[in-house]
C-alpha cells in the first residue's frame, strides 16, 4: 500500500513496487495516476525477478471491490482476472466542488458548484453539496443495487455522509450503506 501526505507520483509507486520481495505484484491504482504513467511504471518495475500487473481500478471503491474477492491461494493470473471483474462490475461515483468554469454533459458549471460524477462523467450540477449527493445516489441506484459504500474524503464537510445515509435510508430502504474514512484528496466523497 502506498500512502502519502501528497498526491501519489510515478516515483512513489515505482519505489513501493521495487521494495516488495514478491515475484508477482498486483497494483490497484485506484485512479491515482493516468494510464500512461502506469504503463511507464510497469515497464520500469518489470525485470527477470518480478512480474507486475495493473488491475483496472479507476477509483478507491473499485479497489475495495477487487480486494473483497482477492484469494491469495489462487494462481495470480486467475486472481487478477477475478479481481478485475469485481472492479468492472462496480458502479461508482464521486462528489467534488468545481474549481473552474467548465462545460459538462449536463450543462455549464461555475466555480463553487457541487458536482456529482458517475465514473468520470459529470451527471449532476447543484449549488448545494447534499442535494448533489442525493441526486447522484438516486441516479446510481436507479439501475438497482444492494450496497452503497461511501468513502469520505479529507476535505468533506462534517455530517455529509450521515445526511446522504439518511437519504438512502428514506428513498432506498432496501439498500445497505457502509461509511468509511477514505482520506482521498480529490473527491469529497466516493461511492
Amino acid at each position: 500500500i502506498v500512502r502519502a501526505d501528497h498526491p501519489i507520483t510515478r516515483r512513489h509507486l515505482l519505489d513501493a513496487i521495487r521494495r516488495l520481495g514478491s515475484r508477482d505484484v498486483m497494483v490497484l491504482p485506484n485512479g491515482a495516476l493516468p494510464a500512461q504513467e502506469l504503463v511507464a511504471v510497469g515497464a520500469a518495475a518489470r525485470d527477470h525477478r518480478r512480474e507486475v500487473m495493473f488491475l483496472p481500478c479507476s477509483s478507491m471503491v473499485q479497489g475495495l471491490a477487487s480486494l473483497a474477492v482477492h484469494d491469495p491461494s489462487r494462481d495470480s493470473a486467475d486472481d487478477a482476472f477475478a479481481m478485475s471483474e469485481a472492479a468492472a462490475a462496480t458502479r461508482w461515483g464521486s462528489l467534488r466542488i468545481a474549481n473552474e468554469r467548465a462545460l459538462t454533459w449536463v450543462g455549464t458549471c461555475e466555480p463553487g458548484h457541487s458536482l456529482g460524477l458517475s465514473g468520470h462523467d459529470v451527471v449532476v450540477i447543484e449549488h448545494d453539496l447534499v442535494t448533489a449527493g442525493a441526486s447522484l445516489l438516486d441516479k446510481v441506484l436507479a439501475a438497482g443495487g444492494e450496497l452503497v459504500t461511501m468513502l469520505v474524503g479529507l476535505d468533506a464537510p462534517d455530517g455529509l455522509a450521515e445526511q446522504l445515509t439518511r437519504h438512502v435510508n428514506d428513498r432506498h430502504p432496501e439498500v445497505e450503506v457502509l461509511v468509511y474514512h477514505g482520506g482521498q484528496r480529490s473527491d469529497l466523497l466516493q461511492l
